[in-house]
């Protein structure tokens, strides 16, 4: 299986962190694919329902589509960081 998050961590209780990296060697529909795949196992956890989601590191924009798509329904709010910027931005909110 292909691993495209790299770490989660809990810098508070109710903000999760998940950091991604891009594999070589694979397409962007792979890395996509394991990431839907990942992020589905991380929701049927309950893990993530109700917590802002702070997501950072590399990742295609297939990946980020999938991201924001899956975790919408569960999450309160979805940031990403920018490193230019050094600071995590608010995309999506409930």
């Amino acid at each position: 299986m292909i691993q495209t998050i790299k770490e989660l961590s809990f810098p508070q209780e109710d903000i999760m962190q998940i950091e991604f990296e891009l594999p070589k060697g694979y397409t962007a529909k792979e890395l996509a694919d394991a990431t839907r795949e990942q992020i589905v196992n991380l929701i049927k956890s309950k893990a993530i329902f109700g917590k802002i989601v702070r997501l950072y590191g590399r990742m295609t924009i297939g990946m980020a589509a999938v991201l924001s798509h899956e975790l919408s329904h569960v999450a309160r709010a979805i940031e990403i960081f920018d490193p230019k910027e050094n600071n995590f931005y608010r995309v999506i909110e409930h």
